[in-house]
Parts: structure tokens; sequence; C-alpha cells
């Protein structure tokens, strides 16, 4: 809580299983971004996405699956593992990436 004269504003601070799993997944979508990046692919390109990543990851992005494809400009996602993966971490846990057109 803080104030002064005119205003008082309350924070709720707690941190719910929704909360944390749409962290997630806004974690993801930046990782994704900068591999975006790295690979020189114009922002309006839509694209295929593989990830590698553990069973209760995978139900935080199939939860927010909109959220992703708004942010990313997916065409499809797939849950896989491929050889030439890129891996990042995102909350102490190893994701693998792949971004084909």
């Amino acid at each position: 809580m803080a104030s002064n004269e005119v205003f008082t504003i309350f924070l709720n601070t707690e941190i719910n299983e929704d909360l944390l799993k749409e962290g997630l997944v806004r974690e993801l979508i930046r990782a994704v971004q900068q591999y975006r990046k790295e690979l020189n692919l114009p922002v309006e390109q839509r694209v295929n996405l593989t990830f590698h990543l553990s069973e209760s990851f995978r139900v935080s992005i199939e939860q927010y699956k909109e959220l992703l494809e708004r942010n990313l400009l997916i065409k499809n996602i797939s849950f896989n593992k491929k050889q030439n993966m890129k891996y990042v971490e995102v909350e102490n846990e190893k994701v693998g990436i792949e971004v084909t057109i």
C-alpha cells in the first residue's frame, strides 16, 4: 500500500498459478523474438515454431496459445526435439526452439 494526500493505492503482489503460467509464456515470447532477430527474419514473417520442453511448460503454452500467436505471427506450433534447436533458459528450465518459414 502507498498513499499521499490525494491517492491511496493497494497492490496485490500474490502470484497465482495463472499469472505464473502467463509469465512463463511471456518469457518464452521474448526468447523467440530474440532468436528471430538472430536469424534476421522480418518482423512480419509468419513462422513455424517447434519447442522441446517439459510437459508442464507445454500445458502453459497450450493455455496461452493465443497470446503466442498474437505476439509471434505463428503459422504452426509443434512439440518435438530437433537436432539443431537453440536452447534457452526460461525460469530455470531449458527450452529448445526451432523457427522455420
